[in-house]
């Protein structure tokens, strides 16, 4: 299948015209044609557009032999994504493991010392007095950070890509 036969199935896919998709991509419906007659070829930042528009990747635009979008869906993990997946994950590890540590230390060695707080008149008895007897709060806001941190980095993709979607919206209200 050529990039006009794809071009023309996915813009009826779609349910669009030529004219259209012309708008959406800044050409003229004649540059639209042209692509589907396989007359002319379209810019690289239009087939980058229309890759994204159509959600396909470019290698199945471009790529001749293949006539199915399923043959080209090849899963692509950069190597930087794996190690901020990995960072993420030990992140969140690291955080899960030293709260429990500090629970488990609680358990063991309670706190002695209880705590009447004036302004809430409340008792510090337990984790809480544990970790305010040892003066521990700098670690756990360090290791709850640690634990967010973990968790955007897990799911950095995903932010990125509503984080892109909400930046289109805004751009199309101006």
């Amino acid at each position: 299948m050529l990039l006009g036969e794809k071009l023309q199935s996915l813009r009826k896919q779609k349910g669009m015209s030529q004219e259209q998709l012309a708008v959406q991509l800044s050409v003229s419906r004649q540059a639209v044609s042209k692509w589907e007659l396989n007359d002319s070829i379209p810019d690289t930042e239009k087939i980058i557009l229309l890759s994204d528009l159509f959600n396909v990747s470019t290698d199945y635009l471009l790529k001749d032999g293949i006539a199915n979008v399923k043959e080209c869906q090849v899963s692509v993990v950069s190597k930087t994504d794996r190690y901020i997946n990995w960072l993420g994950i030990g992140c969140v590890i690291f955080s899960t493991i030293s709260f429990f540590v500090v629970w488990i230390l609680e358990k063991i060695y309670p706190a002695p010392i209880c705590f009447f707080n004036t302004e809430t008149q409340k008792w510090k008895v337990g984790l809480d007095n544990f970790i305010w007897v040892h003066g521990l709060e700098s670690l756990m806001d360090i290791l709850l950070i640690s634990l967010i941190v973990g968790i955007g980095l897990i799911f950095h993709k995903q932010i990125k890509k509503y984080y892109g979607l909400i930046q289109k919206k805004l751009k199309r209200a101006k």
